[in-house]
């Protein structure tokens, strides 16, 4: 989708649509290939760590940094609720965006901040890229990127109203990471609309809450443990495959998955509109 049908989306969302809803596999932002339905996407396991970018952003503190990432992700942690279990596992040197599948074990949902050379358009605030199959909805990775290259970012009590509240941003986006979608109530975490110097966002709303049950309902018989350690950058790039010889310990049970994960990317734009769209890998 060009740029241009991107911005009318902003004036065209329906005003009246419906409340919470789940990320789809394709329909609503990509055709579905041929023989493939709509299937809603979410992780397999609940137990989902984090791992923050250790350069951080000019425009803050690392701690206020770490700090604000800690609790964004504890905000979706509710577990009296659900079995969704976010973690903040810790710092790393990786700041590659994508999902190798020839090393499942081997890749980290990042957050950084691109304090220059911003990729995409000046007027994406944020973007969150989860890669699902399509054949079932499973997500198999998630990053997240934060537009400090055009953007101010802080902490709105200590830096002002003229500033992108970070945990405001984090908090909406980490909602896209477990498979949410936009919700067209307003004091909802995942309202698509928020702006300079505002924190709504910040906080659950029940709308929030019942995707949060729907999604990921409680089970006694889920535990999580995670290894909180510096993840370190992989050697090889994104799309390495590994030779034939390794190919059958690595990958094995990805051998059957025709076609290959989809990439969703969420932006954050300055009115803000949350746009989606999906690419083919």
């Amino acid at each position: 989708m060009n740029k241009c049908l991107a911005f009318l989306a902003l004036f065209l969302i329906p005003a009246s649509a419906s409340a919470w809803e789940q990320t789809m596999t394709c329909g609503d932002t990509a055709p579905c290939p041929e023989g493939q339905s709509p299937l809603p996407t979410a992780w397999k396991s609940p137990c989902v760590a984090f791992h923050l970018n250790q350069n951080g952003t000019s425009h803050m503190s690392f701690l206020d940094v770490t700090n604000t990432v800690k609790t964004s992700i504890q905000t979706w942690n509710r577990p009296a609720l659900s079995s969704l279990t976010p973690h903040f596992s810790g710092n790393t040197d990786e700041d590659r965006i994508g999902y190798n599948p020839y090393f499942p074990a081997n890749n980290a949902n990042i957050i950084v901040f691109r304090d220059e050379n911003w990729q995409e358009s000046r007027a994406i605030m944020a973007l969150t890229t989860v890669t699902h199959h399509i054949s079932t909805g499973q997500i198999f990775d998630a990053d997240i990127e934060i537009n400090t290259t055009n953007y101010k970012y802080g902490i709105v009590e200590k830096d002002g109203s003229h500033v992108v509240d970070l945990q405001n941003t984090l908090t909406h986006e980490i909602g896209h990471v477990f498979g949410f979608a936009h919700s067209s109530v307003q004091d909802a975490t995942m309202f698509p609309y928020s702006g300079t110097g505002e924190t709504n966002l910040r906080s659950l709303a029940q709308d929030d809450l019942s995707a949060l049950v729907a999604i990921y309902p409680p089970d006694k018989n889920i535990s999580c443990t995670f290894d909180d350690q510096f993840y370190k950058r992989p050697w090889y790039e994104m799309d390495y495959m590994p030779p034939a010889q390794y190919e059958s310990c690595s990958a094995s049970h990805l051998s059957s998955r025709t076609p290959a994960p989809f990439f969703i990317a969420f932006f954050l734009f300055p009115l803000i509109y949350i746009y989606r769209k999906q690419h083919h890998e």
